[in-house]
């Protein structure tokens, strides 16, 4: 079969430093996409995929003035399944082309990509699934005088484990790691090559009946910036961890009722990372939490949310002094809607926004209106 997507977004976003306008961003994003599956046997199975995104920003200031940005990526993938028994592979690749315009630079590049992916089911787990992927990308600059040319070498492991511990409760257990190597071409810029890695450790935990489901996810997240040379590697080698717990509860009221109630807490905290000793002098810390009711109800083919949410951030910097002084103190709320439609003959429709009234210590109060309609045309 064949499935093409187009998708159109324009989006706009004003700029307000001090309680005044100071300019305005302008985002537009055109994309196609193409999928294309044949199963040459029941046990193999071909997949082609192809991306071609357009993005554009601009950039107008109150006084006059402004700039345009724009990127264009073209990404494809070609895909080989295969099962035998309790087993399924998956085998993909494929090479993806970009281009970037910045104001007075033009960046051009190639990223090909490699896929290996394993999955078992059995009698003591539902699943387990291994997944390692390899990524090279090179950005190369038409202007001699331009030193942004650059390499990336990236590795990914990802491994997830699916268990049934009851009748109606399933747990997910998933751990990842990414580590992305980069480095600059030209030598004005070689005290900026670094080492990105990133660790990921998580659980899922969800249960449903007839008429309540309910879902919990805890994880933990260590993303760690090592610089290849000094003096970077002392002042600008980085670690960012952050805790994150999330539940949602869906009730059914009515067949054509039912209500959501999603909470959320995240724990943060950066600073300077000295690699070698595995210290990390934190100077940044915080939380934030949010709070949602949804109630969802059902006319025909549309479905009808309308609610409430309540976010609040608070985070402090630590002072060489060993003081903390608070830099973000900001309290949200405000009524949330959303009207999705089922697809029908190929097309469906998203409509969702809100208004948001937001109290920021910095910056004051304001309100923050938020509108976003999507139709989607599948052929």
């Amino acid at each position: 079969y064949i499935i093409y997507h187009l998708d159109y977004n324009r989006s706009r976003r004003r700029v307000i430093i001090n309680n005044q306008p100071s300019g305005e961003y302008l985002n537009e994003k055109f994309e196609v996409h193409n999928r294309l599956r044949s199963a040459t046997t029941s046990e193999i199975n071909f997949t082609w995929e192809s991306n071609l995104k357009q993005l554009l920003t601009t950039h107008n200031g109150i006084q006059g003035g402004g700039y345009s940005n724009k990127e264009f990526v073209w990404e494809n993938n070609i895909e080989t399944g295969m099962r035998l028994h309790d087993y399924n592979f998956t085998i993909s690749g494929g090479l993806d082309v970009l281009e970037q315009q910045y104001h007075k630079s033009i960046i051009q590049g190639n990223r090909p990509h490699l896929s290996i992916q394993s999955r078992k089911t059995g009698k003591r787990y539902d699943s387990l699934m291994v997944e390692t992927s390899v990524i090279k990308s090179r950005f190369d600059t038409p202007d001699m005088t331009d030193a942004n040319d650059r390499d990336e070498l990236r590795y990914i492991l990802n491994g997830t484990v699916w268990l049934r511990v009851m009748q109606n409760v399933v747990t997910r257990w998933y751990c990842g790691v990414d580590i992305n190597h980069l480095v600059y071409i030209n030598r004005p810029r070689t005290s900026e090559n670094r080492w990105t890695r990133l660790f990921l450790l998580g659980t899922d935990i969800s249960w449903q009946t007839t008429k309540v489901r309910n879902a919990v996810n805890f994880s933990v997240v260590s993303n760690y910036t090592d610089y290849d040379y000094q003096p970077a590697e002392t002042e600008l080698s980085r670690v960012y961890r952050y805790f994150s717990m999330e539940d949602s509860l869906n009730i059914i009221l009515l067949s054509e009722l039912s209500v959501d109630m999603i909470s959320s807490l995240v724990l943060d905290d950066h600073g300077r990372f000295r690699w070698r000793e595995w210290i990390e002098d934190v100077s940044e810390n915080g939380y934030e939490y949010t709070v949602k009711l949804m109630p969802t109800w059902k006319l025909g083919d549309i479905y009808n949310s309308f609610g409430w949410t309540i976010h609040r951030r608070y985070s402090w910097t630590h002072e060489s002094s060993g003081e903390k002084v608070k830099i973000e103190s900001i309290k949200s709320h405000g009524p949330e809607l959303n009207i999705s439609s089922r697809q029908y003959q190929g097309f469906s429709a998203e409509l969702s926004g809100g208004m948001f009234w937001i109290n920021d210590f910095r910056r004051g109060s304001y309100t923050q209106p938020d509108i976003n309609l999507q139709i989607r045309w599948i052929i």
